[in-house]
């Protein structure tokens, strides 16, 4: 397909969404363009027509894009859990789903995400999943948030918010070693955090 015909096509399920026609979205569901499908399932989505077969099928879809475009999507369909998508070899799929699993306080996400955030070899997904589970602040994630404040600057300043979830004498000791972190910004939340002058 040529470059002109795929924008035209994209306008063209856009468009329909806000007729609230889902027959061109349906119909190019499983179109051999990334962009053509991603496309369908906002469009679904935004008219309340995507169920569990169009997330499961973008869930599972061979590109990147359709992926993390469903895990974005996610948020808008309360039914729909995008935590599988923490274990994809996709570095900012896995982002895109630690983002939605917070979005959505998916508890039962919590294991995975204290994987992500302990293990993860790329920092932007260990600072997506710190985010999420200060987000969702169960008490199990605790140790992994403390001891991402060990970590690299963006991801010290994700698990000093997040602390902000949690009680206890070790959350008020690590807001004070914080106060003295390397990085402004984490010293600037600890003292807010700690109503500190």
């Amino acid at each position: 397909m040529k470059i002109k015909e795929e924008v035209l096509l994209r306008r063209k399920i856009i468009s329909s969404s806000y007729s609230k026609d889902p027959t061109m979205a349906k119909n190019f569901f499983s179109h051999p363009l990334d962009v053509i499908r991603a496309s369908c399932l906002s469009a679904l989505v935004k008219m309340d027509q995507a169920n569990s077969y169009h997330f499961k099928k973008s869930f599972e879809d061979s590109s990147a894009l359709v992926r993390r475009t469903a895990c974005y999507l996610s948020v808008y369909s309360p039914q729909i859990d995008p935590s599988q998508l923490l274990l994809d070899q996709d570095s900012l799929v896995v982002e895109m789903a630690a983002w939605a699993c917070g979005e959505k306080n998916l508890t039962t996400s919590v294991p995975l995400l204290i994987t992500v955030a302990d293990t993860h070899k790329d920092p932007l997904c260990r600072e997506a999943a710190t985010a999420a589970l200060g987000a969702i602040g169960h008490p199990s994630a605790l140790n992994t948030i403390l001891a991402r404040l060990d970590d690299k600057p963006q991801i010290r300043r994700r698990a000093v918010i997040a602390l902000a979830a949690y009680e206890g004498p070790d959350v008020q000791l690590a807001l004070e070693k914080s106060l003295s972190d390397r990085d402004w910004q984490v010293r600037q939340i600890a003292e807010d955090l700690l109503n500190v002058d």
